[in-house]
C-alpha cells in the first residue's frame, strides 16, 4: 500500500479473494491485488495461488500481469528463514533446525535467481532470519512457481518440472495454465491449475478434462484425483 508515514496511507487497495476451499484431502487459496496499479509502469494484477495437499507439500504460485509487454519488471519471491538453512546449486533450499524442516524447490522454467542475505533491516535484541528470495527481472505476464515440502528426518528425494497443458486448440503458456509433475515418496504426481477463469477441455501428458482445478497422485497401486 502506498504510505504516507507510520499510521497512514494515501488510498485503500482493491484486495480479491476468488477461491478458498479447505477439503479433507487439500486446501487451496487463489487471491490477487491492485497494489501495483498506482506505479507508472503499472503491473495490472499480482496474485497469489497456494495449494496445499494435505500431509504432502504446497504449491505456490504467483502470477503478473503487466499494463504493459514493452515494460521490464523485477518480480520476487521472499521468504524469511529463521533456522540454519543451505542454497544449493539447483537454486533449492533446505533447512536445518531442530524437529522439522522445510525444502523450498523453485520449478525450472517458472523460477528467479537464487539468493540468500543476511536480514537487512536486523533489530536489536531479536534472532532476525535470514532473507531468501527469487529474482526474476523480465517482459510480459510472469510466473513465478516454487514447491514447499516440509519434511522430519531424511529430506526427501523431490523433483518438479512444468507439464504443457494443451487446450483452446494450442499448447498454453505457464502464465495461462500451470501443469506440474511431481516426483516424491516414489510417487508421481500431475497438478494443473487454469489461471483463465474458463472451463475449456484441457490436455496433460495422459491426463484430460475441463476443471480449473486438478490434482491427481499415481501410487504404486494405481491413482486417485481429487
Amino acid at each position: 500500500m502506498p504510505i504516507v508515514n507510520e499510521w497512514r496511507w494515501a488510498h485503500p487497495i482493491a484486495l480479491f479473494v476468488n477461491d478458498w476451499r479447505s477439503e479433507p484431502r487439500f486446501a487451496y487459496f487463489s487471491g490477487a491485488h491492485e497494489g501495483y496499479f498506482r506505479l507508472s509502469r503499472r503491473v495490472d494484477s499480482a496474485r497469489r495461488k497456494i495449494f496445499y495437499l494435505r500431509g504432502g507439500y504446497w504449491i505456490l504460485i504467483d502470477r503478473f500481469t503487466p499494463g504493459s509487454d514493452a515494460d521490464a519488471h523485477t518480480y520476487r519471491q521472499h521468504f524469511h528463514v529463521g533456522v540454519p538453512s543451505r542454497l544449493r546449486r539447483d537454486g533449492s533450499l533446505v533447512t536445518g533446525g531442530r524437529g522439522g524442516n522445510l525444502l523450498i524447490l523453485p520449478v525450472e522454467g517458472a523460477r528467479g535467481s537464487a539468493s540468500k542475505k543476511p536480514c537487512d533491516r536486523p533489530l536489536p535484541s531479536y534472532t532476525n532470519p535470514d532473507h531468501v528470495t527469487y529474482t526474476r527481472r523480465a517482459r510480459g505476464p510472469q510466473i513465478l512457481v516454487s514447491l514447499l515440502v516440509p519434511f522430519a528426518g531424511r529430506r526427501p528425494d523431490v523433483k518438479a518440472e512444468l507439464l504443457p497443458v494443451e487446450a483452446d486448440g494450442r499448447a498454453l503458456s505457464p502464465w495461462e495454465a500451470t501443469g506440474l509433475k511431481i516426483a516424491i515418496g516414489g510417487e508421481r504426481h500431475v497438478y494443473v491449475d487454469q489461471h483463465m477463469q474458463w472451463n475449456l477441455p484441457w490436455r496433460c501428458g495422459s491426463f484430460s478434462g475441463s476443471s480449473r482445478l486438478f490434482h491427481s497422485a499415481i501410487h504404486r497401486t494405481g491413482s486417485a484425483g481429487l
